[in-house]
């Protein structure tokens, strides 16, 4: 019998090539390679186009994608300025600001997006180890959870799409969204300062924001948990895309069961409702569970926790004693996120100081082996979850072969939820 344990897993047991970018870089998620599911954007707008969710959709998809492949391209220029030193001028100026004529230069290869069924959020633990969490938009584990005001979690990631989180409620740390789906396209740029037309791929999440009930968030003197409510659809912001990188934990958002659902079907048999966003289940409320495990407990003991570098404070703070469970320091809007010390947190697990893997998170999903977000036994709650399979290196150039393995008239349905 084997004397490992929990967290003793070999790092040697994972394969490093599920959490490297392409070029080499560490990556916090994965998300699968193949696409087998392909999305034709034409049609699936066509014949969604009276969901409430899907309302300025592609407008909105290539208004996020643009400054994170300026940002990319600006990279690969700075790296070989033998031959892009003349496009990195446009590409600065572009990364500042864009208007929607420059939108017109973004093309997506075959106007086409690819679904995939699971999301894996790696992060590092209280303690310092190394956990993960698994994100699946047809089953309950949909929500997450991001730093509030849209401070990158990865010094490479050029999101910064945290609007609603942001907005009303500055006395939060965290925000909350639900994911209504995983996808990934590959871009071409044709616009000033190209550097060619390869493609690149860049992976999305297409999320519903939360919106907190109260203006501060729940100190622990107070005994009482963070309430939340979705963002209703008619809000043009409630709906709207996310990088992966930004997103910090999977969040554990029970509905407030006291108060009912929102909607009655009897009731409101008129009324509209959206297949991606699912609002005819939707509750009252929700109740944000900071108890679902030792690490999320942790995240609101805000600054105690020596795996959390990014709720470190001022050396000054700590010496006039402000410790978060005895003061009301949760509500202060001064309250920033050192965003530099973010990568040695999240960034793969190659800081771990421990040097010891670790699942010491949800306890469902810190199990010794985590399952495959290719896994056919996984996928078990729809026929498009079952073809998430691929091959272990991406290759963008094989789009083609990898979309004639699945059926574009049977992936591309009414809708895919």
């Amino acid at each position: 019998m084997s004397g490992k344990g929990k967290h003793d897993r070999d790092i040697d047991d994972e394969d490093p090539r599920e959490w490297t970018l392409q070029d080499g870089r560490p990556s916090r998620y994965f998300i699968g390679k193949s696409q087998n599911v392909p999305v034709n954007l034409d049609r699936f707008l066509r014949i969604n186009a009276g969901d409430p969710a899907m309302r300025d959709f592609l407008p909105k998809l290539k208004r996020h994608l643009f400054p994170r492949l300026i940002a990319e391209l600006l990279h690969e220029a700075r790296n070989n300025l033998d031959d892009y030193s003349s496009s990195i001028p446009a590409l600065e100026s572009l990364s500042s600001s864009f208007s929607d004529n420059d939108l017109n230069h973004l093309y997506l290869h075959s106007d086409r997006i690819y679904r995939h069924s699971i999301l894996r959020i790696r992060y590092t633990t209280y303690d310092c180890r190394r956990d993960c969490d698994i994100i699946k938009p047809s089953s309950a584990k949909h929500d997450f959870m991001s730093i509030r005001g849209g401070d990158a979690l990865d010094s490479e990631s050029a999101a910064s799409d945290l609007p609603i989180g942001s907005n009303s409620d500055e006395g939060h740390h965290y925000v909350y969204g639900r994911v209504l789906g995983v996808f990934h396209t590959n871009l071409i740029y044709g616009g000033q300062g190209k550097l060619d037309l390869k493609k690149r791929r860049f992976d999305f999440l297409w999320i519903r924001w939360y919106i907190p009930k109260e203006a501060n968030e729940q100190t622990w003197a107070s005994k009482r948990l963070d309430r939340l409510s979705l963002a209703p659809l008619n809000d043009p912001e409630s709906c709207d895309f996310l990088d992966p990188r930004d997103v910090l934990r999977a969040a554990h958002i029970i509905p407030r069961f006291s108060l009912g659902q929102k909607y009655d079907p009897k009731v409101d048999s008129g009324r509209i409702f959206s297949k991606g966003a699912k609002d005819i289940s939707e509750w009252e409320e929700y109740i944000v569970n900071r108890f679902v495990d030792r690490d999320m407990t942790m995240r609101f003991h805000w600054g105690l926790a020596v795996g959390h570098t990014y709720t470190n404070r001022p050396i000054s703070d700590v010496l006039t004693g402000m410790v978060p469970d005895t003061l009301d320091t949760h509500g202060q809007a001064g309250d920033t996120v050192p965003g530099s010390n973010m990568m040695e947190v999240d960034t793969g697990g190659g800081n771990d100081e421990v040097g010891n893997p670790s699942n010491s998170g949800n306890p469902q999903e810190g199990t010794g082996q985590e399952p495959d977000s290719d896994d056919p036994e996984y996928d078990t709650l729809g026929k498009d979850d079952s073809i998430e399979g691929g091959s272990s290196e991406h290759d963008p150039s094989s789009e083609s072969s990898s979309s004639s393995g699945g059926n574009d008239s049977d992936s591309d349905d009414d809708f895919y939820m």
